[in-house]
C-alpha cells in the first residue's frame, strides 16, 4: 500500500497537474509551517479528521488561522456532535499520523468539508514534517480539468468561521 505522499503525488504526475515539493526543517504548527514557507499563517490550511457522534469518520478543512465551530459542522455534517478522530483512527483512514492529514489521498474514503474562504489560496495537498506538496488551487481549472472533479463532488462546503464568530 502507498503512502498518502505517494498516492497524491502519483495522482499528480499522471493527471499532469502542475506542483511543487518544498522541504523544510521540520515543524510542529502551522505558525511554524508558516514562517517556514515565508507564508501568512491563513495561507496555510489545516486538515482535520474527526468523528461524529454515529462513528462516521469525516474531515475538515480550513485556513490555518481558523477554528471550526464545532457545533456548525456537527449541524453541516447531519450529526449530534463531533470530536477529534483518536490517533488510531487517524492513521487507519488517513494513512498516516495526526498532523500530517491532506485533504485527499486517503486510506479510506471520508467526508470532506472544505471551507470556501480557501478558494484563492496556494495550499499543499500533503504536509510531513519537513515536506510540502503544493498545487496552484485545488478550485482551478487545471486541477479541475484533471480529476478532482470528484473528490470535490463529494466535499460539502461549509464556513468554519473563528470560534465564537456568529453564524
Amino acid at each position: 500500500m502507498d503512502s498518502p505522499e505517494e498516492n497524491i503525488l502519483k495522482l499528480l504526475t499522471e493527471r499532469q497537474v502542475p506542483h511543487a515539493v518544498l522541504e523544510h526543517p521540520p515543524v510542529y504548527t502551522n505558525a511554524a509551517m508558516a514562517q517556514a514557507l515565508g507564508v501568512a499563517l491563513g495561507e496555510t490550511v489545516k486538515n482535520i479528521m474527526l468523528e461524529t457522534s454515529e462513528g462516521e469518520i469525516i474531515l475538515v478543512v480550513l485556513p490555518g488561522d481558523q477554528r471550526f465551530d464545532a457545533k456548525r459542522l456537527s449541524a453541516k455534517a447531519g450529526t449530534k456532535r463531533v470530536s477529534f478522530a483518536k490517533p488510531d483512527k487517524v492513521k487507519e483512514f488517513a494513512g498516516c499520523e495526526v498532523g500530517c492529514v491532506p485533504p485527499f489521498g486517503h486510506v479510506k474514503s471520508v467526508r470532506v468539508f472544505l471551507d470556501p474562504a480557501l478558494d484563492p489560496v496556494l495550499r499543499p495537498a500533503y504536509s510531513q514534517e519537513n515536506k510540502h506538496v503544493f498545487v496552484d488551487s485545488l478550485r482551478s481549472p487545471t486541477v479541475w480539468r484533471h480529476g478532482t472533479r470528484e473528490w470535490h463532488r463529494q466535499a460539502k462546503r461549509v464556513n468554519a468561521p473563528k470560534k465564537g464568530a456568529t453564524p
